[in-house]
C-alpha cells in the first residue's frame, strides 16, 4: 500500500505531466524570441525536473531501481511530448529536442538520487546517518 507521501509525490508528478501537455498543445507557448539554442535548454530543464519527480515518487513507492526507471519514463514522456508538438499548427517536433529531454530526465533522476541520499543521511538522536552502525 502507498503512503500519504507517496500519494503526494505521485500527485505531484502527474500534475506536471499534465502541466507540459497542456504546454505542448498551445501554438506558441512564449511570447518573445529565444536565444538559438535556448528552446535546448528549456527542454532539459523541463524533464529534469520530470526525471527528479518522478524519481522521488517511485523511491517514495518502495521501488528499488528508481532512477532507471525515472530515466526511462521521463524520456519515454520527452518522445511522446515530441510527438504530440508535431500535430499541433506551429510546433514540430526535433530530434536534438529528443536528446535534450532524455538528457534533463538523466540529470533530473540522477540529481534526486542525490537528494535523497542526503536527506536519509539526516543525523537521528544518537548523531549517526540512517543506515551507518553506532561505533562504540
Amino acid at each position: 500500500m502507498l503512503s500519504k507521501r507517496s500519494y503526494f509525490w505521485w500527485s505531484l508528478t502527474i500534475l506536471y505531466m499534465l502541466l507540459i501537455f497542456y504546454l505542448s498543445s498551445l501554438q506558441r507557448p512564449i511570447k518573445y524570441e529565444l536565444v538559438p539554442g535556448m528552446d535546448k535548454i528549456l527542454h532539459l530543464f523541463e524533464c529534469a525536473i520530470l526525471g527528479c519527480l518522478l524519481a522521488v515518487a517511485l523511491k517514495k513507492s518502495q521501488m528499488s531501481a528508481y532512477f532507471v526507471i525515472a530515466w526511462v519514463i521521463g524520456s519515454f514522456y520527452g518522445v511522446t511530448d515530441e510527438i504530440h508538438q508535431s500535430f499541433v499548427p506551429g510546433r514540430d517536433a526535433s530530434f536534438v529536442d529528443i536528446i535534450a529531454d532524455c538528457l534533463g530526465s538523466f540529470i533530473g533522476a540522477k540529481s534526486s538520487n542525490l537528494f535523497i541520499i542526503k536527506k536519509l543521511c539526516l543525523k537521528n538522536n544518537e548523531g549517526v546517518c540512517y543506515g551507518e552502525r553506532k561505533s562504540n
